[in-house]
């Protein structure tokens, strides 16, 4: 990990206020949220306590950016490399006798970046002249 760099462990939704306050305490000035069901459920209050706390956020999912996150980047949820349907084609194999060890290994081929203007403002972040921060593809 980088000497920059800090974690804070969450097991629960009641761990995140006082993980972010600890990591505001320790001077940080950005957030970066993991993909996880925990985090996935809970993308509204995790944009608000960023938002609320100043730091700068980044997800991997668009559903943050549009919830009131700063910065998303991760897989377009179109692309049909990356979806639940190919999961669902993998079971199918496994049901049908092929090994684990013999599925290909996939990876999603079309990423978004996704920047959200509203939190930069809060910030006091300011965009360079003809640089425009609505959320785009």
């Amino acid at each position: 990990m980088c000497p920059a760099c800090s974690r804070s462990p969450v097991r629960s939704p009641e761990d995140f206020t006082e993980a972010i306050a600890a990591a505001r305490e320790r001077q940080a000035k950005g957030l970066v949220v993991l993909a996880s069901p925990l985090f996935t459920t809970q993308m509204h209050r995790l944009a608000d306590l960023a938002a609320a706390h100043r730091l700068a956020s980044i997800y991997l999912y668009r559903a943050f950016a549009e919830m009131g996150g700063m910065i998303a980047y991760g897989p377009l949820a179109t692309d049909p490399s990356f979806s639940y349907r190919r999961a669902a084609a993998f079971v199918d194999k496994l049901l049908k006798g092929t090994k684990a060890a013999e599925l290909p290994v996939e990876q999603p081929t079309k990423f978004e970046l996704v920047i959200n203007s509203i939190p930069p403002r809060c910030l006091a972040w300011k965009f360079r002249r003809g640089y425009s921060p609505w959320p785009t593809r």
